[in-house]
């Protein structure tokens, strides 16, 4: 007979595709991996500076503006909804729960180059392919920004079903 409990019951991992685009199919394969050694949680990092993962219906222009590049001046990507629902059933059936992660208020310039209206002074911005991070916000003076806010974590929220959502930066 052989007892091999976990030791501990949140036994987490992180994948950062926010920097550095990974595709679900890649995705799916890192949480065949984790699986095998008892991992139960991916935090999957889906928006900060360089890139904005995951399709948001109100907010269409966040993936073809806000993901089209990556940390490294790499071509970038996306979830769509059916995607990323998928990568959360297929966690689900390996045992594995699925913590998503959008930074805000800051490291918020991938959101900012789709829609500016949500920083301060409202001027363009680029998306971004560096290292640093730290520079960008959204304005929390403005009412949109309350409304883009509720936008993105209520949809976030209706696509996992697991018990937490991380908002970073």
């Amino acid at each position: 007979t052989i007892t091999d409990p976990p030791r501990y019951a949140y036994r987490g991992t992180m994948l950062d595709v926010a920097r550095h685009f990974f595709d679900a199919d890649t995705v799916k394969r890192h949480i065949d991996r984790i699986a095998r050694y008892k991992i139960n949680y991916l935090h999957l990092h889906l928006a900060d500076d360089q890139g904005w993962r995951i399709a948001i219906r109100k907010w269409p222009k966040l993936p073809p503006v806000g993901g089209r590049t990556q940390g490294d001046g790499g071509k970038g990507g996306w979830f769509s909804r059916r995607e990323y629902s998928s990568i959360v059933r297929y966690a689900q059936r390996r045992g594995v729960t699925i913590v998503p992660e959008i930074d805000m208020p800051g490291h918020t310039q991938a959101a900012l180059a789709a829609y500016p209206q949500l920083s301060c002074d409202g001027r363009p911005r680029r998306p971004y392919t560096g290292t640093q991070v730290g520079f960008s916000t959204l304005c929390v003076t403005k009412q949109e920004t309350y409304r883009f806010v509720q936008d993105v974590i209520s949809e976030l929220a209706e696509l996992t079903p697991g018990p937490y959502l991380h908002i970073g930066g």
